[in-house]
């Protein structure tokens, strides 16, 4: 079982910290957190939307993710390869209403799945979408860590890092593609 390790004082509510301080809801958020923060992208957990949601139905949206450098909405979905959700229809039902929500203001939304997560799919994703929105990886590295101080998911997060700035090195190098 995977126990929060953390309590946010403000949300008065258990969750999972992340190497910037925040405490988020799930360990799924806690590594695509961790993700962005690796890779130097700027973000706001769980920043109110920017128009008012709330009606009979809904309470006012808080995107899991606001990346302020692109002025876009990261949203994380638990959902499978099938697309269900182990929360059931409702949960479906609101992962179709957030999709509308930003259709109807033309606010940007990207989502990656937490199926996604587990492939590797969203952050192949992102590694290829952030830049095309602009976004300009800084890849960061916490001194204050040692190997053994790292979670199992950071420890995955790091070796990818590593990867994509072999990759850098290599097609700056005039290799190409075709080196990696």
């Amino acid at each position: 079982i995977d126990a929060p390790d953390s309590w946010d004082r403000d949300k008065r509510r258990a969750g999972f910290s992340t190497r910037k301080g925040d405490v988020v809801k799930s360990r799924s958020e806690a590594l695509l957190a961790n993700w962005l923060y690796y890779h130097g992208v700027e973000y706001e957990y769980e920043k109110p939307y920017c128009y008012d949601t709330r009606d009979e139905l809904h309470s006012q949206y808080h995107p899991d993710f606001y990346l302020p450098q692109i002025d876009a909405y990261l949203e994380l979905y638990a959902v499978d390869a099938a697309g269900d959700s182990p929360f059931g229809q409702s949960y479906l039902d609101s992962m179709k209403w957030k999709n509308e929500l930003h259709q109807t203001h033309g606010t940007t939304l990207l989502f990656v799945t937490t199926h996604g997560l587990r492939t590797g799919e969203a952050f192949a994703y992102l590694t290829e979408e952030l830049p095309k929105r602009g976004i300009r990886f800084v890849i960061q590295k916490d001194e204050s860590l040692s190997q053994k101080d790292l979670t199992k998911d950071e420890k995955i997060i790091l070796r990818a890092v590593e990867k994509i700035k072999k990759a850098r090195k290599i097609m700056l190098c005039g290799l190409g593609a075709s080196g990696i």
